[in-house]
């Protein structure tokens, strides 16, 4: 269990020198969203999620994590938004089931749009 805590720590010093070195890498955006949604820090999480669709929006993964995090926030609409897009971005096909699923549950709670 060290290890594993030890190489999520390596992986968030990587990721802040990368941004510090390339602040509009839409990678580093994505996977320090990643990182931070994993360690349940929801808020910082999508701040980077946002930041990585705003500068690539044509990637399915970082829209699918940024719609996750939303909907664990509570924020089910934007979430839905952001599965919608997803599919538009032609995701692998088991991520395209999990998202029409997702939206499926979405539209379930607080209806159709």
């Amino acid at each position: 269990r060290l290890t594993i805590l030890e190489q999520w720590n390596e992986a968030r010093l990587v990721l802040q020198t990368a941004l510090k070195l390339d602040s509009e890498s839409w990678f580093a955006h994505g996977a320090q969203g990643i990182l931070a949604g994993h360690e349940r820090q929801l808020e910082l999480a999508v701040t980077h999620l946002r930041k990585a669709v705003e500068l690539y929006p044509l990637d399915a993964i970082m829209r699918h994590e940024l719609a996750f995090v939303l909907w664990n926030q509570g924020q089910l609409k934007e979430a839905r938004e952001q599965f919608r897009a997803c599919l538009n971005y032609r995701p692998e096909p088991a991520q395209a089931a999990e998202v029409r699923h997702a939206i499926a549950e979405i539209n379930e709670r607080i209806g159709v749009e």
